[in-house]
């Protein structure tokens, strides 16, 4: 009953990030319900966890109160949750406690220009408070569990508080206040964990504690040593009314100085959703400037054009190069930078002569793009085995190789330069065949050749892009009903055999439905541009989504049977993005 009451008050999560990819989650209890929370998460080429909690021991007149609140299975402890009277998230993080008439204020903040959070303390209303923080240690890998018994970790104290662990170091200032005392705190349990098949407990180590006597208000910083100030970004333009400010200002959740992290807390820097994200996330928000930045990154990264799914990955999909080509043509249309693009167009070429020669399996076939499985954004996998393989010639992936051909055209056309035979041969081959290949009657393929006419929402690309093969979406509006939801579409239709409405079990089972039935608010953006594109009333549009667009943080995926729950990461890049692009652009707001 104790975890029912916490998860019903206070499991809702709460998110701080900063320009260099840290970041701090937890509950608004601080009950730390997966192994991805944590008050000072790092990102270097990986991931590291390194402040999991504060234990806050508060004596008020010689009573004391445990300020914490932990989950160990098979009991809650403590229960500072019972303490609780208010919690605000304007500035950082604050959580207000009534210790029986005193008011103590805990305020969590993570530096925008450093890997550093700061955690102050203030009370009022009493003539004696002693104030004991103990530190609890993750100091690893974010993936994984801390399993050994020992607090393996080193405390030096000297100017600041020094905790290290291999390579791993934390420091922390009020080094006269604190008393080294290292030890283990055993088996923190993490139900999220739990419910999705993974191992669940862990132990967290703390290197001793602070003491203070609260009179005037007390900071605690904790910081990475070799940390640098984060560049000045270029300031946003205002924002526009009638957009929900948290998903206004929850766009900055993602961007660091020259990528976007892709979700929270476990996704790091993928490319497509990158390219995917840059319109809504940056353009759309006056960050031109950074746009370019993070564009030449990915340019400079992969100078041959064969971009992987991720930094560092070995997977080519066959779709991330051409939502490259798609970001660029937004950044002109946004800037008509015609310096950048006279130096990214060699580039582009070589993107395009890529998939006309062929590489890794991806390859033109007549007048379309060939995949091989697993390689679009229906990615999913077990057991090494794509769930959703859509080998052949995906409807999407089409769409964008033909939006790649007329946006390079345009760009030959700003340069003053002549469009190659080869590409408007492709051209207007593609536009000849597209219909015979794709459409059949009133239905439209998932993937040709060999044909797949599973009802997804991959078509809606043929109607969205800036180049859009399709134009008129109504005959389709019976197949996209069954798609739409408040939230986003369906990956699959509820009436196909292969549907799966409710994402939960182990990595196989949530991996068989996240493809099959989970909806994804970020589609919301392609269908708004193509229904505003057809004359859709743009208040319909408006209410119909006002139950997403009214949350506090945007979600991966949703389940596609109702009441439609929030799965997988807790905040996704491209659902924010999208929908500030389509708001932006489409609705004019």
């Amino acid at each position: 009953m104790e975890r029912e009451f916490v998860r019903d008050k206070f499991w809702e999560k709460w998110i701080q990030t900063n320009s260099f990819g840290s970041f701090s989650i937890s509950t608004l209890s601080l009950t730390n319900t997966s192994r991805w929370d944590s008050l000072l998460s790092i990102l270097r080429e990986k991931r590291f966890n390194l402040l999991g909690k504060l234990w806050d021991v508060v004596k008020v007149d010689g009573t004391e109160y445990i300020l914490d609140t932990s989950d160990f299975g098979d009991v809650i402890h403590p229960q500072g949750y019972k303490y609780i009277t208010q919690i605000k998230m304007d500035s950082g993080f604050q959580i207000f406690y009534d210790l029986h008439g005193v008011e103590l204020i805990k305020e969590i903040q993570l530096s925008s220009k450093r890997d550093l959070v700061s955690v102050r303390y203030s009370a009022v209303g009493a003539s004696r408070i002693e104030l004991k923080v103990i530190p609890l240690m993750q100091m690893r890998l974010a993936e994984t569990l801390n399993k050994q018994r020992e607090a393996d970790i080193v405390v030096k104290k000297g100017e600041f508080v020094e905790v290290s662990r291999g390579n791993l170091i934390l420091e922390m200032n009020q080094a006269d206040n604190f008393i080294a005392s290292p030890d283990t705190y055993y088996k923190f349990y993490y139900l999220e964990d739990d419910l999705n098949g993974y191992e669940s407990t862990e132990n967290l180590y703390s290197p001793g504690f602070f003491s203070f006597e609260l009179g005037n208000d007390v900071k605690i910083d904790f910081w990475v040593p070799e940390s640098n100030p984060a560049k000045e970004l270029n300031k946003l333009m205002g924002k526009p009314r009638g957009i929900n400010q948290n998903i206004w200002d929850g766009a900055d959740l993602f961007i660091t100085q020259n990528n976007i992290i892709a979700g929270l807390p476990w996704f790091d820097y993928w490319s497509r959703d990158a390219f995917i994200s840059i319109p809504g996330l940056l353009l759309a928000r006056g960050q031109l400037e950074h746009a370019k930045a993070i564009i030449e990154n990915w340019m400079n990264l992969y100078p041959d054009g064969k971009i992987p799914n991720r930094i560092g990955g070995d997977i080519y999909p066959s779709d991330s190069p051409l939502w490259f080509i798609y970001s660029m043509k937004k950044y002109m249309d946004y800037t008509n930078d015609s310096g950048f693009l006279y130096r990214a167009l060699e580039y582009i070429k070589g993107i395009l002569d890529n998939y006309i020669q062929g590489y890794e399996g991806i390859k033109l076939d007549g007048y379309f793009i060939y995949s091989p499985p697993g390689r679009t954004w229906m990615d999913a996998q077990c057991d090494g085995k794509p769930i959703t393989p859509r080998d052949g010639k995906p409807i999407e992936v089409n769409s964008l190789w033909y939006n790649a051909l007329k946006s390079f055209k345009e760009f030959l056309t700003k340069t003053n330069s002549k469009m190659p035979e080869e590409y408007e041969n492709l051209i207007a081959g593609f536009e000849e065949n597209f219909k015979k290949e794709f459409i059949k009657g009133n239905k439209i393929k998932d993937v040709a050749d060999p044909d797949d006419f599973s009802l997804r929402p991959n078509f809606i690309f043929a109607f969205s892009l800036p180049y859009n093969i399709l134009s008129n979406i109504k005959p389709f509006n019976p197949l996209l009903n069954k798609l739409l939801t408040p939230y986003g579409l369906r990956s699959l239709s509820s009436d196909d055999p292969k549907y799966i409405g409710i994402y939960i079990g182990d990595k196989c089972e949530r991996d068989l439905a996240y493809h099959n039935g989970s909806v994804w608010p970020w589609l919301i953006g392609p269908y708004i541009t193509a229904m505003i594109r057809n004359n859709m009333d743009r208040e319909q549009i408006l209410s119909y989504f006002t139950p997403l667009f009214n949350l506090k943080y945007l979600p991966e995926i949703f389940d596609g049977n109702l009441p439609s729950i929030p799965r997988g990461a807790y905040a996704q890049a491209w659902s924010y993005a999208e929908i500030i692009r389509s708001m932006r652009e489409d609705l004019k707001i």
